[in-house]
């Protein structure tokens, strides 16, 4: 019984760290799915985890900033990291979509919300797409800010 109930904590351990979004609750829809899984992992997977945890920063270049300047923030987040040592460090995240983007989706949407019978079929094909990612087109801008 006890080892049965180690390896439970250590399956679900990470399932409660996840975003709403990605628990196995929310995962019953087919939309989308394939892009929410890999999304998941960023989450759970350990070794997924540690990459994005050690992954170094780098500089926007002039193609990175002009990207920006075109774009839309769409959701923000922030996250506060407690170290061992007197410094304290706060992660912000910016979601942007480039207006582009925006409207292609929009135009989608459009064409999934008609109700007519003879779009009846395509919206059901839309809604079973497994491969579809909503954040397509989209980058995040990670910012860390250090405190002494």
């Amino acid at each position: 019984l006890q080892n049965e109930i180690i390896f439970y904590e250590r399956r679900c351990r990470n399932v409660y760290s996840l975003p709403e979004e990605y628990k196995p609750i929310s995962m019953q829809r087919l939309y989308g799915l394939r892009a929410a899984v890999i999304r998941s992992l960023f989450f759970a997977y350990e070794p997924f985890v540690l990459r994005m945890q050690t992954m170094k920063g780098f500089s926007l270049s002039d193609k990175d900033i002009r990207l920006l300047t075109r774009s839309i923030c769409i959701s923000a987040w922030h996250r506060r990291i407690v170290e061992c040592s007197q410094q304290s460090r706060w992660v912000f995240f910016f979601k942007f979509k480039t207006l582009e983007n925006l409207i292609k989706a929009k135009k989608i949407t459009n064409v999934s919300n008609k109700t007519t019978t003879k779009h009846a079929d395509d919206r059901l094909k839309f809604m079973d797409d497994v491969n579809a990612n909503k954040d397509d087109g989209c980058f995040v801008l990670k910012v860390i800010l250090i405190f002494s």
